[in-house]
């Protein structure tokens, strides 16, 4: 069985008689790759292309940004919540203090955390799809206001 990645053959493998192979190590670009294999037998025949398979290779993290509230700034408001809003700088899985928040199409987000009074750790994770994780984390003050 031969892989190829991008047009060009990268590697060859022989299956086990259970007709099972494994690739490893196949060298694969930053970026989008297309992937297909061809199986030939001992004859030399070959067959035709499998199913393209295509496999992004993405190494850098998503970039945070917390826009509001500001880190070690103070909060002040009756309600009990402290609104985050930021953006991360591609698609990602959001989470703000453990909890799934939503991330809109232009890839901003915003959240409202239930609070207590006194100092506030606000923790927002991003996780993009390839598993590159961001952790940014600030310190707010909340207080009721009068």
């Amino acid at each position: 069985v031969k892989i190829f990645v991008n047009g060009p053959e990268k590697a060859t493998t022989t299956t086990a008689s259970d007709g099972v192979f494994t690739f490893a190590d196949v060298p694969l670009t930053l970026g989008k790759n297309l992937l297909f294999a061809k199986a030939s037998d001992n004859k030399g025949v070959q067959s035709d292309n499998s199913e393209f398979l295509s496999i992004a290779v993405d190494k850098d993290s998503p970039k945070v940004e917390i826009t509001s509230p500001k880190d070690e700034s103070t909060v002040k408001n009756l309600n009990k919540r402290i609104e985050i809003i930021g953006t991360v700088s591609e698609k990602a899985a959001i989470t703000i203090n453990d909890k799934t928040v939503i991330q809109k199409s232009d890839f901003s987000f915003d959240y409202w955390l239930g609070v207590e009074e006194g100092s506030v750790k606000i923790k927002v994770i991003a996780t993009d799809a390839a598993g590159n994780k961001t952790e940014k984390e600030i310190t707010v003050t909340y207080s009721k206001s009068s």
